[in-house]
């Protein structure tokens, strides 16, 4: 909407400064939410607030805010700009930078309402994600669920397979015993954080009738790295290295659905694409 110089008020100016303060805090709200996400698919995201002069009423003033994403080079993929005020002369609806006589000043205000511009940018964030991004839900559970009740909740979860990738530690003898051989053993690493130094072994089990889950989960405590799913993600554990063993994070930039365990077994993490 644009204002004529005779428009110029209070009221107006109020009115801008009401929206570059409300936009600046959602879209650094923005960035901090999302940044992480696009951090993991080698993605910079970058948001921020910008404004030129200082007198909302003389020419060159404007401000504005943008957000956009780049590479690692940081070559910009999209850019998107909403001008929020912006203040110029205009001589025979041109805009100049000289002070002429018949010259006019006009100020030009979004049109767009507060809420307006909200979904616009959750819309453009959606956009840069994908119909891809996960869905994530978490299932609280029984401080003394028995192996009843919790093969029956991942019954639900998984109502066909069920693939179980982990880093065992080799102290976890009794559990790899019982594994035995329905345990692949894909690699074997030194854990970090343990001393004495410890190998853990990594690997998986197809377990499609739920006669380890409950296994698993009495010894997640002292497993750091265990992920369930219905997908068979066997060749991407070829990808774990000893300088990044955390298989939840492998099958996030895989974008492939998993179930983790919260600490001391109090939820389950439920992801899907």
């Amino acid at each position: 909407m644009k204002y004529q110089q005779r428009d110029f008020n209070t009221v107006l100016k109020e009115k801008i400064i009401n929206n570059e303060m409300v936009l600046k805090d959602y879209i650094e709200k923005l960035l901090r939410k999302h940044k992480s996400a696009f951090a993991k698919r080698n993605l910079l995201l970058d948001a921020g607030f910008v404004k030129e002069g200082k007198n909302h009423f003389k020419p060159e003033y404007s401000s504005s805010i943008s957000i956009g994403i780049a590479n690692d080079n940081g070559e910009i993929i999209d850019l998107r700009i909403i001008r929020i005020w912006k203040c110029e002369r205009y001589i025979l609806g041109l805009p100049t930078s000289f002070t002429i006589p018949v010259s006019k000043i006009i100020g030009e205000l979004l049109d767009q309402t507060i809420e307006e511009i909200k979904e616009e940018l959750n819309e453009y964030i959606d956009e840069l994600i994908g119909t891809d991004s996960p869905k994530l839900r978490e299932i609280f559970l029984d401080e003394e669920i028995d192996k009843q009740g919790f093969v029956s909740i991942v019954n639900n979860i998984y109502k066909q397979d069920c693939f179980i990738y982990a880093i065992i530690p080799k102290y976890e003898k009794e559990l790899l015993t019982e594994l035995s051989n329905d345990f692949i053993s894909v690699n074997s690493f030194p854990l970090p954080y343990i001393f004495p130094k410890e190998i853990g072994y990594l690997g998986y089990v197809k377990d499609s009738y739920k006669q380890y889950v409950y296994e698993f989960y009495l010894h997640s405590p002292m497993i750091n790295h265990l992920v369930f799913s219905n997908i068979d993600a066997s060749e991407h554990l070829r990808e774990i290295t000893k300088k990044n063993l955390d298989i939840s994070q492998l099958f996030e930039l895989n974008k492939i659905p998993h179930m983790t365990i919260g600490p001391d077994g109090q939820w389950l993490k439920i992801v899907d694409y």
